[in-house]
Formats: C-alpha cells, structure tokens, sequence
C-alpha cells in the first residue's frame, strides 16, 4: 500500500468538497481587505462576516485587536516583501506599476481609498493600489528566482503573511495541525512529502464542522472551522507554487541521483502521480514500486534542487535586480604577422570567462571538472540541461585547464 493510502477519491477525501476559504483576487486587494486578512484577529472578523454560517466561529476577543500595532507590521510586510503592491503612479501615463519596497517606510496610507501619498500635497501618488501575497504576485518566479527549494518553501507558504495571520488561533483551537501549518507536513500523521499531483492526491485534510461539506470518509470529531480554513490557506498557496512550475514560467534543477549531474526537472514531473517534493530537504522524490517497509517508500530523483526564472516567465511587472549577470565573451588578441588569426571558439571563451566569474583559475585550478561544471552553471547563458551537455561541458573544462597548464608545467 505504501503512500498510495493516501490516494483517494478527491469527491470523497476532502480536497474536492466545497470550503470556506475564498483565493485572492487575481488583480489583488485593496489595502484594507488586504490589511483585514493578514492580521491575526482582525482576519477572523474578516472570515465571519462572509461566512454562510458565522455560528461556527469561535468568539474573538474585540479588545484584542490593536489597530496601530496590525498596521505596522502589515507595512513590515510590504516593506519585506512577504506582501508586493501594485498601483497606478500620479503621471500622465497613468500605467500599473510595481511599488518599490522602500516606499513604504516613510508613505502615508489612504485606507479608504487604497492610496499612498508623500507629505499634504499628495507628491508621488500611487492610486488604486491593489496588494497581492508574493507568491501569488505577476513578479513571483522574480522572487523565487535562485533560492533553493527548501527556502522557498519557508519563505512563501510556511511564513506567508495570510498563513500565519489564520495559523495562530486556528493552532489554539487545533494543536494537532501544528505539523502541517509549521512543520510543513503534508499530514499530521508524519506523512512530509507533498504529491505533485495535488488534483490526484489527498492533502493535509480537515473534517468541516458543516455536514453537508464533509468527506464520505469522515468519521471523527469535526475541526473547528478556522482551523478549515487556515488549512485551506496553506494548500492554495502549494498549488499556486507548483502551477508556477506547471506552466514553464519557474523552472527546476537538482542534482540527479543517476548521471550525478545537475540538469533540469522535466515539466512532466509536476502533475505526475508518482513524484513527490520533500521540502525538509529540498529533494523530489519518486514512489518505490518495490518498496518492502515503510522506510523505502520513496526513491529520490533530484537532490538539492534549486528554482530559476524562465524566460518565458518574464513578465509585464519584475524586481529589478534579482535578474543574473550573463557572462559575457572573451576576445583573445592574435598576432597578425603570423599570418591567419586563430580559430573562434566562443562556446570555449564563454565557459573560460565562467570559470574566471566563478573565481577559478583555469592555470590553476586543480578541482575535478565536474565539480566546477556545477560551480559555473549559473554563470553561462546557456546552462547544460541533460546529462549529455553536462559531460560536454565537463569535457570541455577538462581540455581548458589541460591547455592553461601546459606552459607552466613545461
């Protein structure tokens, strides 16, 4: 049976039954709902009053709810990137534009117009600002471009801003979701591996205190609604992140566990029912038709996997800054009285230039090829993607430091 237990009927297992929490807008929110759902308490007020059945919400405490403090750390939000906003600037063009994280600590908010504003004069106005979580933001794969899975992982769904707000009384109510809203487990049971495949597989489920919204399956206590929904937060924003890889616009590269190389992740493995992400490691896993105890479930494919923008996931709105250096070609002066000029190997000089970017000396450097192959992949404009490139690409290191040595080992 294996981790094929979990493989139920998405109608029937949880998943596919109608739930509480409402996504964000594509576009955004304003700053007020934004602020709403972001800030603890205040985000349960925001939930009871769109709920069909408030009764099911536990009562809030009002005199808990300290206006200037949510405030504050909602601009610490933005100020940090964990929320990004978008807003019309106060010119002739009047185009959307990515607000530049620094504003924010010295703007003034207009909460009822969602404007920010400079001083009285209303200076370098941004109107109709809409905010957006990060990872559900236009400029995302800018913000995931780089970063190892596991980071991204803890950065964008573990700590988001809205994740955390519902996480904290839905944990009072609910400790044994703690696994799962900050462990990261895809079950509390101590299942860690998340499915691809999240449209075929059961995930972190919840029994809904409403009947009509309950699983076939479910036979237990229900769970207090808030935990449902602070559950059904944290599941949004996995999917989100794998449709980003879904789509092409993020791409992935690990270490493969048969060639030793790392290449990328085939698009395929992203909706694929037998591939799993192990974000406590930051590996994808495969299922182990093998498999003979409960120690060899998984197989691992892809070690120490790392995320990267696509090109073709260069969108309208982009962080500047986070964009990699290419590496640029080399010209290799000759002397024209010996008659023709040597041959150009721009592939060569790129790779060379590479390896002086990376700060390896090619007359010196003693390091196995391989080992700076990985060094360098991401200072090439055109990385190896398969194990074939990558072993042109070791043999072509070896070839250089072979021909940078030679004149001193003479």
């Amino acid at each position: 049976m294996g981790p094929r237990i979990w493989k139920l009927i998405r109608q029937n297992a949880g998943d596919g039954c109608a739930v509480d929490y409402r996504p964000w807008l594509k576009e955004g929110c304003s700053f007020s709902e934004a602020l709403a759902r972001t800030s603890g308490d205040l985000a349960w007020t925001f939930w009871r009053e769109r709920a069909p059945r408030p009764d099911y919400f536990s009562d809030g405490d009002p005199s808990r709810i300290d206006r200037f403090a949510l405030e504050a750390r909602f601009r610490e939000n933005l100020e940090g990137s964990r929320l990004v906003a978008y807003g019309q600037a106060h010119t002739n063009d009047a185009a959307i534009r990515l607000i530049d994280r620094g504003v924010f600590r010295s703007c003034n908010i207009d909460w009822e117009r969602s404007a920010i504003f400079f001083g009285s004069s209303r200076d370098g106005e941004y109107r109709q600002v809409r905010v957006l979580p990060a990872l559900l933001a236009p400029c995302a794969c800018d913000f995931l471009n780089g970063r190892p899975l596991q980071e991204a992982f803890r950065e964008f769904i573990l700590r988001d801003s809205e994740v955390l707000a519902l996480s904290e009384r839905a944990l009072r109510l609910a400790p044994k979701f703690e696994a799962t809203l900050r462990g990261g487990r895809c079950h509390g049971q101590g299942i860690h591996e998340w499915p691809t495949a999240y449209d075929r597989w059961c995930m972190a489920t919840t029994i809904h205190p409403d009947p009509e919204k309950r699983s076939v399956f479910d036979r237990n206590d229900p769970d207090p609604i808030e935990a449902v929904i602070a559950i059904e937060a944290f599941k949004q924003r996995y999917r989100s992140f794998v449709s980003l890889l879904r789509s092409g616009e993020l791409e992935a590269y690990g270490v493969s566990d048969l060639p030793g190389h790392p290449c990328e992740i085939p698009r395929a493995v992203w909706s694929h029912e037998e591939f799993h992400i192990r974000f406590e490691t930051g590996d994808i896993v495969q299922d182990n038709n093998q498999s003979t105890g409960f120690r060899d479930h998984f197989i691992r494919r892809w070690a120490a996997v790392t995320l990267r923008k696509s090109v073709q996931g260069t969108g309208v709105f982009h962080v500047n800054g986070i964009e990699r250096d290419e590496p640029r070609s080399v010209t290799i002066p000759h002397d024209k009285t010996t008659g023709s000029p040597p041959r150009a190997r721009p592939k060569r000089e790129a790779v060379r230039a590479a390896m002086i970017k990376a700060g390896l000396d090619p007359a010196s450097c003693r390091l196995p090829p391989k080992t700076v192959a990985s060094r360098i992949q991401s200072y090439l404009s055109d990385p190896p993607t398969d194990a074939m490139a990558w072993q042109a690409l070791s043999k072509m290191i070896s070839r250089i430091i072979r021909a940078e040595a030679q004149p001193e080992d003479a």
